[in-house]
């Protein structure tokens, strides 16, 4: 069975942050990516005028070793716009500039994603037991990379 591309995937035109307004954090963490990164169940989602978060929990058995990852799009907030506990590190995600940072105390590790200019798509990890969430970066990095393909061009 085929996935229908075309909601999930639209194309940015040259300051088209607005369709990026359309596009819904929920699905691009396709079933095949969840099954990798060990999600089950349904995301718990939010909305804004200026961004949109799906979130997952991913149960490790314990409360020490359960965690939730984030997927915020911000369609008027590019990478240069990371707010950041600490040092923001930049990195490529795939072909794409992004940023690792921690967040929310240091309890939070992002990774940013540049999808133009002003606008940008995140994975984050809080949990696991700690409120270091440096703990969760190589888990967030390695979701980052295979949902950047599902973003926008």
């Amino acid at each position: 069975m085929g996935r229908q591309q075309l909601p999930i995937r639209p194309t940015l035109s040259p300051g088209g942050e607005n369709s990026l307004a359309s596009v819904d954090p929920c699905e691009l963490l396709t079933p095949s990516i969840k099954a990798t990164l060990g999600i089950v169940g349904a995301p718990q989602t939010q909305g804004g005028s200026t961004s949109k978060l799906c979130q997952w929990r991913v149960d490790g058995g314990t409360t020490a070793t359960s965690y939730t990852y984030g997927v915020p799009v911000l369609f008027k907030s590019g990478i240069d716009k990371v707010v950041a506990v600490g040092e923001k590190k930049p990195l490529m995600v795939n072909s794409r500039r992004g940023i690792q940072s921690l967040g929310v105390g240091g309890s939070v590790c992002a990774v940013s994603i540049e999808v133009t200019a002003t606008s940008r798509v995140e994975v984050t990890g809080t949990g696991a037991g700690s409120n270091d969430g440096s703990l969760l970066c190589p888990k967030v990095q390695a979701a980052a990379e295979l949902l950047e393909p599902e973003l926008p061009k």
